[in-house]
């Protein structure tokens, strides 16, 4: 589903508002890029560095390694692969702490003639087999932004069970005794957009690829999904958000969205 021009208009203006003043040091409530590697090293963190961007990954996050043959042992132990497309070496990273996993993937792209692609080329539902359902559930889920920078948003998407349909569509199970156990607000997964609110964004520059970056968790089940409002999740997207602000690109960087039109 497309955001309407108004949506975009409206977050775009939301980021405006929120982080004003490109040029400027970093204004009240953004995380600053500016910690250097021996503030890394004094916390454990670690940093990671390529010809086209440097981070810094805190110490209690792991890098996992992807490996090329998809049908090895060490890549079908990875949960992120039922969510999303995972990176082969040298084009992104994949961090994981707890339940959770951070997919950076830095040269992604899709195949639709949609601009910024379509939700089933970017999430999978892992108890969804049918791609058509799974996108048809896309269209029911509720969506919760938080602003990360003057160029990114996260949005948090859930998973509704109210009505009999939502169910259906998104395979939940109608016997409130087999829903037993989950949670009042499942969180499916996340992701870091631009004002577009697309789910490949693009990168400014010349050559320049799409990038995705998504959050998921380890739930194989709408069961296993975890609260909205958990703590130790609420704790992960804050601390997911501090390493996606922590990048510095050295080209590349996400495409600033012109608001021109605000019909």
């Amino acid at each position: 589903m497309e955001p309407s021009r108004g949506v975009i208009a409206a977050t775009g203006l939301l980021l405006l508002l929120l982080f004003p003043g490109r040029g400027r040091g970093p204004v009240a409530g953004e995380i600053s890029r500016q910690s250097s590697e021996s503030g890394a090293r004094a916390t454990g963190a670690s940093v990671y560095e390529d010809s086209e961007l440097k981070l810094t990954i805190p110490a209690d996050w792991k890098q996992i390694y992807v490996p090329n043959n998809l049908d090895t042992l060490a890549y079908h132990r990875i949960p992120a692969r039922l969510w999303v497309r995972l990176p082969f070496t040298g084009t992104g990273l994949v961090l994981a702490k707890g339940r959770y996993t951070l997919v950076l993937n830095f040269e992604s792209g899709h195949a639709s003639g949609v601009e910024g692609g379509r939700f089933i080329e970017a999430f999978n539902i892992p108890w969804i087999e049918d791609s058509s359902d799974v996108w048809s559930c896309s269209g029911r889920l509720w969506k919760r932004p938080q602003p990360v920078n003057r160029e990114l948003i996260f949005l948090n998407y859930w998973l509704m069970a109210g009505t009999p349909e939502d169910r259906r569509v998104c395979g939940i199970p109608e016997e409130p005794d087999e829903r037993r156990g989950m949670a009042d607000r499942p969180w499916l997964a996340g992701y870091f957009t631009t004002a577009e609110l697309s789910w490949f964004f693009h990168s400014e520059g010349a050559g320049c690829p799409m990038r995705t970056y998504t959050l998921t968790s380890d739930a194989r089940t709408p069961q296993e999904l975890p609260d909205a409002l958990d703590p130790t999740l609420q704790k992960t997207i804050t601390e997911a958000i501090h390493i996606v602000n922590s990048i510095q690109y050295k080209r590349c960087p996400p495409a600033k969205f012109p608001i021109t039109d605000t019909e």
